[in-house]
């Protein structure tokens, strides 16, 4: 299951097309970068900038701008979600059989599995964090890289801070030492980032886009909502690595839990799910006891479950819908529920204008359905309009 989606993951970074909502936005604010812009500063009279992700994300944009929109964060997206998936394997290298395991699981999750590759900096930020949390050690040599990671995830995306906060917490509470050079180090790293990009770029205009733009409406009901589909998409493996020994490993997997709960905000999507696929199964590979024979029966289980979820429900949700299409296109125009319109007379125009006034009710029922219902549906409006320009 994980190795298809690797082919179509390499075909999306070539592509030149959208894949996802917001993508022409992040390539955008990547294209002001690599002509010399600033996607903070202050547009241009009649121009608009969503710049709201941290510089990380649109100088990989930027890199790649020769090679198309879309391909610099793509590539750096793609190979961030594999490094993640051997760094989890490197964490059970005692045991290949089971490294190659659990490298491969999380390949398989479905967050990973939607969201690998995209234009997007999650992945990016995924990576960053979590080696963050692996390399934090008591000597400087450790500390200190572990702080630049750490100041690349929060530069990368926001809500990367949320999970590293609770290793921080942590580790200030239960290893002093390495709490305090760890946080040593990651402040520097913000304030070296931070500087770095003043030099160039509007640094009032980088707070404003990254921090003030991003509070929007909360919704716990959508939080919720995303919230269950962790349960059913990762409970299983999020539950067994809460039972680490390690309180760092715990830390950062009740941290990713936090960031299912930020899902609730306008925007949000499965993305949101990818920092707990990520710590729950480094949690696993970094605890030899909690691969017991039990535990990769249950995995398997639940990821089989999951894809069959996903596979078969899809279809049956299409093939639902298309039997709604084809049910309300045979049925004629659409009544018009007793409210009477300018058309009242029965005039040519006037028909050709009922008929617009109720389209798009009828075409907006169709939406989701595959590319041959639309065109039948496309169709049967046209003959439908032929009809009432022939009254």
């Amino acid at each position: 299951m994980a190795l298809p989606p690797l082919w179509s993951w390499a075909a999306l970074v070539g592509s030149r097309t959208l894949a996802l909502y917001g993508d022409g936005a992040i390539a955008h604010a990547g294209a002001l970068i690599a002509r010399g812009a600033d996607p903070y500063g202050q547009p241009a009279p009649g121009t608009f900038v969503a710049a709201i992700y941290p510089p990380v994300a649109y100088l990989a944009v930027a890199a790649g701008e020769g090679l198309g929109p879309f391909v610099g964060l793509r590539i750096a997206a793609l190979a961030a979600t594999i490094a993640t998936a051997v760094m989890i394997a490197t964490r059970a290298r005692p045991t290949p059989l089971s490294a190659l395991a659990l490298g491969m699981a999380y390949l398989a999750t479905y967050p990973v599995q939607l969201w690998a590759g995209a234009h997007r900096p999650d992945d990016l930020a995924v990576l960053f964090t979590s080696a963050s949390v692996i390399a934090a050690g008591p000597t400087w040599r450790r500390a200190g890289p572990a702080g630049l990671l750490a100041g690349l995830a929060i530069f990368t995306k926001q809500t990367a801070l949320l999970p590293l906060a609770f290793v921080q917490i942590y580790l200030i509470v239960r290893e002093r030492r390495v709490g305090a050079r760890f946080a040593l180090a990651t402040g520097a790293a913000l304030l070296v980032l931070f500087g770095a990009w003043a030099l160039f770029f509007d640094p009032l205009g980088l707070l404003v886009h990254v921090i003030r733009w991003n509070v929007l409406p909360y919704s716990m009901p959508a939080a919720l909502a995303f919230a269950a589909i962790a349960v059913v998409t990762l409970g299983p493996a999020a539950i067994v690595a809460l039972r680490t020994a390690s309180g760092r490993m715990r830390a950062y997997v009740i941290g990713a839990i936090a960031v299912v709960l930020l899902a609730g905000r306008d925007g949000s999507s499965i993305n949101f799910l990818l920092d707990l696929s990520a710590a729950s199964f480094i949690a696993l590979a970094s605890a030899p006891s909690l691969r017991a024979p039990r535990v990769p029966l249950v995995l398997s289980a639940q990821i089989l479950f999951v894809f069959a979820v996903v596979t078969f429900g899809q279809a049956a949700i299409a093939h639902g819908q298309e039997c709604k299409v084809r049910g309300a296109l045979s049925a004629g125009p659409l009544p018009h529920r007793g409210r009477r319109h300018s058309c009242g007379a029965g005039d040519r125009a006037g028909r050709r204008r009922c008929l617009h006034l109720v389209a798009p009710r009828r075409e907006r029922s169709h939406r989701g359905c595959d590319h041959s219902t639309r065109l039948r549906g496309g169709l049967r409006w046209r003959r439908l309009e032929r009809s009432a320009g022939r009254a």
